[in-house]
């Protein structure tokens, strides 16, 4: 199981009790991978590169650092 730590800064208790009760909740894996490959494609038609293509370029330093390409 992975290990979370949360960094509260200066939050009050009954915001650390919301965070925490949402933490809690399952994550709905389907809808979450329907989100990514809903992105993934933007990006692939955004770039005209498959997600596999844009990675291998991204690897090689050849994407840049524009805010896009980082996200």
């Amino acid at each position: 199981m992975a290990k979370v730590t949360i960094h509260y800064g200066k939050m009050s208790d009954t915001e650390r009790q919301r965070v925490l009760r949402e933490l809690a909740q399952p994550v709905p894996v389907e809808e979450t991978i329907q989100a990514l490959i809903r992105n993934l494609k933007r990006y692939e038609h955004k770039f005209g590169l498959s997600t596999v293509e844009f990675y291998a370029k991204f690897l090689a330093g050849e994407m840049g650092d524009s805010f896009d390409v980082i996200e």
